[in-house]
């Protein structure tokens, strides 16, 4: 009798644990798919602006010359800004924006100004760790003939 009550307390156990795991994983999920659509709806916004206002403003917080490598559209008149925080369900999401000059080749011309890459990383700690999700588009002037 004492070892079968061991046993179903071992077992007890064991269905708690795996109970916790499984609503920290559920979480995290939520955390993502909350960050994503944050993202997606940054996009969203930036690419309904006229393709001339679309850059960060070199008075923003957060403001960057260069970002991975790639020059930064910038002026002191662009609608976006570099940074940004959001807190959705007690969980604090900050926003980096970045929006860079892609360069374009054909055959052996180079245009430095091809398009406009947008980028959007939206990133937040869930208790676990730090976690980021990351989304990008192109933007092509509506002159270009791309």
């Amino acid at each position: 009798m004492i070892v079968a009550t061991m046993l179903l307390g071992v077992g007890v156990l064991a269905v708690f644990s795996s109970l916790g795991a499984a609503g920290k994983a559920t979480s995290v999920a939520d955390h993502r798919s909350t960050a994503v659509r944050v993202a997606t709806s940054e996009l969203e916004i930036i690419r309904s602006w006229p393709y001339d206002e679309v850059g960060i403003s070199v008075t923003s917080l957060g403001y960057r010359a260069r970002f991975e490598g790639r020059p930064t559209v910038s002026d002191t008149d662009m609608r976006v800004e570099a940074g940004g925080e959001l807190t959705i369900d007690n969980t604090v999401y900050t926003i980096t924006r970045n929006v860079t000059w892609e360069s374009i080749r054909v055959g052996r011309s180079v245009t430095t100004q091809g398009y406009k890459l947008v980028t959007v990383v939206v990133s937040w700690d869930d208790g676990v760790g730090d976690r980021s999700v990351r989304q990008d588009t192109g933007l092509y002037s509506p002159d270009s003939d791309a």
